[in-house]
């Protein structure tokens, strides 16, 4: 019985306004903390997939980089680049080179697409 008193006891201290005033209080002290260290970690969050894709990136150039040294460690890798870059041939192969056809001149495309008036026009008032 004695316990049941004791108990009731502190159920109405722990119940009551000045105790449920403190309670208050100490929440609305601590959510300003908790607020931030939510920031933080959403900040962290955002911060971790970056580095994740960034590093899935460099991963995947990694690839890249280490299949173009393999193929230049071999020696049709090696003649393959030096024709590329210098455009050599071995002795008695001949070279074909392609030149493209010269672009028309904007002068050339605005006479072409300029009507009677204005070559009249540019015909009595030339600078």
């Amino acid at each position: 019985m004695f316990d049941f008193y004791e108990r009731r006891k502190i159920r109405q201290l722990l119940y009551s306004w000045p105790s449920l005033i403190v309670l208050i209080a100490l929440s609305v002290l601590l959510v300003p903390g908790v607020f931030e260290v939510y920031q933080q970690e959403k900040e962290t969050r955002i911060n971790k997939n970056q580095r994740l894709s960034h590093l899935e990136g460099l991963t995947v150039r990694e690839e890249a980089l280490q299949e173009e040294i393999d193929r230049l460690n071999t020696e049709r890798g090696v003649e393959e680049e030096i024709r590329q870059k210098f455009e050599v041939a071995k002795e008695g192969e001949r070279v074909i080179v392609i030149v493209d056809t010269p672009k028309a001149t904007e002068t050339e495309e605005n006479s072409r697409n300029s009507g009677f008036f204005k070559k009249l026009f540019g015909f009595f008032f030339r600078n």
